[in-house]
């Protein structure tokens, strides 16, 4: 089997569920069956995160090396270090007041201060390949900077697109996670192009899209992977009123996060039916999933029966965590870390209905 793997925004709430999932993947030694990677904002800062983990220079982990060293090297720059704050102290320094405009700019900065992502695509290794995703301003059409078998390119479908050899990963991953309003876009400036790009989950949160031909109704052709895996954090919407006239900011964050559901929601109802008639060709892993929303076959059913899963308000809990890039508490990094783990046992157990079960 040979997978891909698209992996939602959701800030370090979603780092921390996607960190999870690829628990579950490394016990089952899967990680090396990664052969393709899609990423939106959170999703992608992890990422970069992992492929930075090792000593030797940018390699994905191998399923032992995640296990020994990766995972708790993620932690702890989730738990003890504030990516928002060290954003946010770049914004109030003077010398950068001319980039308040796009202020993703200095998220890019800040990642390669703070964590050291500091190389450029091509220092990436062939496999697996990656795919970063934005959002142009111009014309709101799909963004992306990847490397597929050493080859970097970025740009859209209407702009066209350029090497990206030496583009900074951490500018890529900026792209992926400018939120409007809040981190604000990312202003791109070269020979080709003066543009203003936003966070990819204005487009596709769940990064589906490089991976997933809507129209087809199956996984793309250039894709390796003959198997899709979607972990998807993103918070969702929750009911409430619209914020007063005279909050305008709060307004459009929410007119924001009712366009984001609806985009999730069509991308959704395409996929969700290809793998209730293809199940062998996928999953798609959902933050807030409870063991009894999960219907299991009897030989899982019997394999699981002993597993003590989170209860129901761990794992609400997990949902509700704040879309944010401020650091994570240990409890709240650990109730996540489980959630995505625990989400990944109850939707891949049938693909090895005999493998035994670890207690978490």
């Amino acid at each position: 089997m040979k997978i891909a793997l698209a992996l939602s925004g959701g800030g370090h709430r979603a780092a921390a569920f996607h960190l999870g999932v690829m628990k579950y993947l490394a016990e089952h030694e899967l990680l090396e069956s990664i052969t393709d990677i899609s990423s939106t904002s959170g999703g992608s800062i992890l990422v970069a995160q992992l492929f930075h983990s090792a000593d030797e220079g940018l390699v994905w982990p191998s399923s032992e090396t995640f296990l020994v060293h990766s995972l708790a090297y993620c932690k702890k720059q989730i738990v003890e270090d504030s990516l928002e704050n060290s954003f946010i102290k770049r914004m109030f320094a003077p010398k950068n007041w001319s980039l308040v405009g796009h202020r993703a700019n200095l998220m890019a900065r800040a990642l390669k201060k703070l964590w050291g992502i500091s190389r450029p695509m091509d220092a990436l290794p062939a496999k697996p390949s990656w795919i970063i995703n934005g959002t142009t301003n111009i014309s709101g059409s799909h963004w992306y900077v990847e490397q597929k078998n050493k080859r970097c390119r970025m740009g859209s479908l209407d702009l066209g697109d350029i090497d990206s050899a030496n583009f900074p990963i951490a500018d890529a991953v900026a792209i992926s996670a400018a939120y409007p309003g809040i981190i604000g876009p990312y202003r791109l400036i070269n020979d080709a192009w003066d543009v203003y790009l936003s966070d990819g989950g204005l487009y596709d949160n769940l990064g589906l899209e490089p991976l997933f031909d809507i129209e087809q109704r199956t996984l793309k052709q250039d894709v390796e992977a003959d198997f899709l895996l979607v972990s998807d954090a993103g918070m969702g919407i929750k009911h409430k009123r619209l914020a007063p006239f005279w909050r305008p900011l709060l307004r459009t964050l929410r007119l924001i996060d009712v366009i984001n559901h609806q985009v999730r929601s069509l991308r959704l109802r395409t996929f969700l039916p290809f793998l209730a008639l293809n199940p062998q060709a996928g999953r798609y892993l959902a933050i807030g999933t409870q063991s009894s929303d999960v219907v299991l076959s009897e030989p899982v059913a019997q394999k699981l029966e002993h597993y003590e899963f989170l209860t129901d308000e761990s794992v609400k809990e997990a949902k509700n965590t704040a879309t944010s890039l401020a650091n994570l508490s240990e409890a709240a990094f650990d109730n996540l870390l489980r959630h995505g783990y625990e989400t990944a046992l109850l939707n891949l157990s049938s693909l090895a209905p005999k493998q035994k079960v670890k207690a978490y």
